[in-house]
């Protein structure tokens, strides 16, 4: 392989990396549950629970950050 082509893939990687890094960054800066994160925390450390999908999944950070019901100021 040409040097050339190994240090165009080395950059894509390393763009890749940081892209993702980036991205995830922002989601919890801004508070937005992170699916795929979720899903290789779970695989890891509880392999045999359930995997929740991705609609779930947000609705359940939605329903933790905000809770049910109406929300009252008083």
């Amino acid at each position: 392989m040409r040097a050339d082509v190994r240090d165009d893939k080395r950059l894509v990687a390393l763009f890749t990396t940081r892209s993702r890094w980036l991205r995830q960054a922002c989601r919890q800066m801004f508070g937005v549950p992170d699916y795929d994160r979720y899903r290789r925390h779970l695989m890891a450390h509880h392999p045999q629970a359930p995997v929740l999908s991705e609609r779930e999944f947000h609705a359940m950070a939605i329903e933790r950050r905000y809770g049910s019901g109406r929300s009252r100021c008083c």
